[in-house]
């Protein structure tokens, strides 16, 4: 996958590279994150992050008290940033005393995947623009609204200009039960 590329919700993704916690950037564990339209992403660690919240109970003895989540996880990835949000281990697995020895995994649901930065937890703002894209809006619209503006001056293009959508009828469809509408409300973005 490109830089470039659009990310498409519809199809699955993967993501092989090194993931490690904001506050112990050092400790990097291979894995692949994947992404399924159902089941959502998936990281899947050959390593661990240290999931397990423990308590000392007298010298020398340590009691599982419970399992640790992660706001954030960091990763590179395909040449990218990767920022994991909302971090839940759902299963770690771990060698002790095997005639062989071979490396623990562990698997990790995330909520959000940042593709293309590393930020520090929901409210970081991260990103200055964004991209969104319907497949084909002119075409379920069934009619161009779109009016473009190009700023000339002294007969020279001088970079800014405007989009702006034209008032219509709302238009609407049924799929699957749920109401998708279109409006005919009036919005204008200047570029410049």
């Amino acid at each position: 996958m490109m830089a470039n590329d659009p990310l498409n919700l519809d199809a699955s993704s993967e993501w092989a590279g090194l993931w490690s916690l904001p506050d112990d950037p050092d400790h990097q564990v291979p894995g692949v994150l994947r992404y399924e339209p159902v089941a959502g992403l998936v990281l899947s660690l050959i390593g661990t992050f240290e999931d397990r919240v423990m308590f000392s109970r007298s010298p020398g003895v340590q009691v599982h008290q419970g399992s640790r989540t992660w706001e954030v996880i960091h990763g590179v990835a395909e040449r990218r940033e990767i920022t994991l949000l909302g971090c839940v281990p759902t299963g770690t697995h771990r060698t002790y005393g095997a005639r062989v020895d071979s490396p623990d995994k562990q698997t990790v649901k995330a909520a959000t995947a940042l593709i293309g930065a590393h930020v520090h937890g929901w409210d970081d703002k991260a990103f200055a623009a964004v991209e969104v894209s319907v497949e084909d809006f002119r075409v379920w619209a069934a009619s161009s609204v779109f009016e473009v503006g190009r700023g000339i001056t002294a007969g020279k293009l001088d970079g800014s200009g405007c989009i702006s959508v034209k008032p219509v009828e709302t238009q609407s469809v049924f799929v699957e039960g749920t109401e998708f509408r279109r409006t005919g409300t009036r919005c204008r973005t200047s570029i410049t």
